[in-house]
C-alpha cells in the first residue's frame, strides 16, 4: 500500500473513530436534575429551575406562603442552599448549607452543616445573613407553631427557646438511622423515613413523648424523607422501582393500611417531593429534561 493510500485509510480510520465517539456522546442520558412542579395528579408538569453549574438539585420546600421555592444544589462545588421564585425566577445563594427548610412565618430557614465531628444545625434569616449554631443533627424540620426543630441523625427534637435537645425513638425500637422526616399540619405527628435491619420504613410518632414500641405504616425501598400534605390525610414518598431502576413519587393517606399510590405519568427519575400550601401541586427534583 503507497504512502497516499496509507494516509487515507488512516484519516478514515479517525474519521470513523471520532463519528463513534460523538454518536455515543449523544445517545448518552442527561442525568443533571432540576427542580419541577406537577399538579397532584401528576398532570401540568413545569420545570422551574435548572442550573448547569450545579448539576445536582434536591430537597425542595415551598416558602409557607407558597411563592418561592428553598433548595440544595451540589455537584463539583460544595453544595448550597437556594432560593427561587416558584416562576423560576430571582435565584437567591443562601450560602453553604444542606437541607434546608423554612420556618413558619417565612422570615428564616434552618439547615444542616457538614464537619468533620458530624453535621450540626445552623438558622439564618432567609436572605442569607445572621447564622447561628443550634445543635448536633441533620435534615431539620421546624415544627408548625416555631417552638421545635426536629432533627435526624437519631430522630430528636430540639426546643428553640430552651435550647435543649430530646430523644424522640428509645434505642429499643431498633432504628438504626432516620433517613428524613415531616411534620403533620397541626404539629400533633412526625411521619419519618427510617432503617431497621435490612428494611426501609415509614413510620408516625408523636413527638410529646420517647416512643418505643415502633409500628411501621409501610415498608418499600423509601429513598429519602416523606413529605406530610397541608390537608393533614396524605403523605408523599419517593420509592425505588428496581425493575426499571428509577425512582418514583407516591403518595398513600396517612390512616389505614392501603398501599403508596405511584402518580400517573412520571418520566425519569423523581424525588424529593414537597406539597404547596395549597395542596395542590406537589414540587419535586427529576432528571432533565422530564
Amino acid at each position: 500500500m503507497g504512502p497516499f493510500r496509507l494516509m487515507l485509510v488512516r484519516l478514515l480510520a479517525l474519521f470513523l473513530l471520532g463519528s463513534a465517539a460523538a454518536a455515543a456522546h449523544a445517545a448518552k442520558p442527561d442525568t443533571s436534575s432540576a427542580v419541577f412542579v406537577m399538579q397532584r395528579d401528576g398532570s401540568d408538569v413545569r420545570r422551574v429551575v435548572f442550573i448547569e453549574s450545579f448539576p445536582r438539585l434536591s430537597l425542595p420546600r415551598w416558602s409557607p406562603d407558597g411563592e418561592r421555592l428553598l433548595f440544595e444544589a451540589g455537584g463539583d462545588r460544595s453544595p448550597r442552599s437556594l432560593v427561587v421564585d416558584a416562576t423560576g425566577r430571582n435565584l437567591l445563594d443562601l450560602g453553604l448549607g444542606v437541607q434546608a427548610d423554612w420556618s413558619p412565618d417565612g422570615k428564616q430557614v434552618v439547615y444542616a452543616v457538614p464537619s468533620e465531628s458530624g453535621p450540626n444545625v445552623w438558622v439564618q434569616n432567609a436572605d442569607g445573613k445572621a447564622g447561628t449554631r443550634l445543635c448536633p443533627g441533620s435534615a431539620p424540620r421546624w415544627s408548625p407553631d416555631g417552638a421545635s426543630i426536629a432533627v435526624c441523625g437519631p430522630l430528636r427534637l430540639f426546643d428553640t427557646f430552651s435550647g435543649t435537645l430530646r430523644a424522640l425513638i428509645d434505642a429499643a425500637a431498633g432504628v438504626e438511622r432516620t433517613l428524613g422526616c415531616a411534620w403533620s399540619p397541626d404539629g400533633e405527628r412526625l411521619a419519618a423515613i427510617v432503617e431497621r435491619g435490612d428494611k426501609r420504613e415509614l413510620v408516625v410518632i408523636d413527638p410529646t413523648q420517647v416512643t418505643r414500641a415502633l409500628d411501621a405504616r409501610w415498608q418499600a425501598e423509601f429513598d429519602g424523607p416523606p413529605a406530610w400534605s397541608p390537608d393533614g390525610k396524605h403523605l408523599a414518598v419517593t420509592i425505588h422501582d428496581p425493575v426499571a431502576d428509577l425512582r418514583r413519587i407516591n403518595v398513600l393517606e396517612v390512616e389505614g393500611d392501603e398501599p403508596p399510590r405511584l402518580i400517573a405519568g412520571q418520566q425519569g427519575d423523581n424525588r424529593d417531593p414537597s406539597w404547596s400550601p395549597d395542596s395542590k401541586q406537589l414540587a419535586y427534583i427529576g432528571t432533565n429534561p422530564p
